[in-house]
């Protein structure tokens, strides 16, 4: 059993250590890039493989090798994000306090992670637009049923009415869709109001325990 733990350990540690070197080789290429769109695309690329790295860096440090602390992981993954794009740090707050302790399997925080990045990462894109700030909230909760409810939403511009996020969104919001739908069977929702927001509900049931 000690050696299965080190064996896992040090998969999750390896398996870390190259998504970060893929990220490097990203920056290394995007240094002879000067196309925006393309830019913006290394940008997404990269952000959706950090996000992945996170899991397994902190599946690395737990003591519970097939679970992982979601609201920690959350509280983290949108820390990196908001970093990412250092020039919202200062105009953009991030509202973590309705984040619970929520413990999931790794095949249910990965696909979460990249809904969380596509989200974020849209938010920081389009919602402030022309130097306005705002905030993006975060909310992440388990029902005594065992159903985990997740809701991140922005005060920034949002949509024009009648939007439709499979019809009028661009990828990131398909994505999102397509993830929240098929890998975590969740039910979606988009938040009416000031800004934008999701809501997505799921159960970490969908896939057995490995370890």
């Amino acid at each position: 059993l000690a050696e299965k733990e080190v064996l896992i350990r040090e998969l999750y540690h390896r398996t870390k250590n190259n998504m970060q070197v893929i990220c490097a080789m990203l920056n290394i290429q995007l240094m002879y890039v000067n196309d925006d769109r393309l830019r913006t695309a290394f940008k997404s690329m990269e952000n959706r493989i950090l996000s992945m790295s996170l899991v397994h860096q902190k599946l690395y440090k737990s003591k519970d090798l097939s679970r992982i602390n979601l609201g920690e992981y959350i509280r983290d993954l949108s820390e990196l994000l908001l970093s990412s794009y250092s020039i919202m740090r200062n105009r953009v707050n991030l509202d973590t306090d309705g984040i619970e302790e929520v413990h999931v399997q790794i095949d249910t925080a990965i696909p979460c992670g990249l809904v969380l990045n596509e989200l974020i990462t849209n938010s920081l894109k389009y919602a402030f637009p022309d130097g306005r700030n705002g905030f993006i909230r975060i909310v992440l909760s388990q029902k005594a049923d065992g159903l985990i409810i997740l809701e991140i939403a922005d005060n920034g511009i949002g949509t024009a009415p009648g939007f439709d996020v499979r019809r009028d969104g661009k990828m990131g919001l398909t994505t999102v869709m397509d993830i929240s739908e098929s890998q975590l069977s969740g039910k979606t929702a988009v938040i009416n109001g000031q800004g934008f927001g999701f809501r997505l509900e799921f159960r970490d049931s969908l896939y057995e325990k490995r370890i």
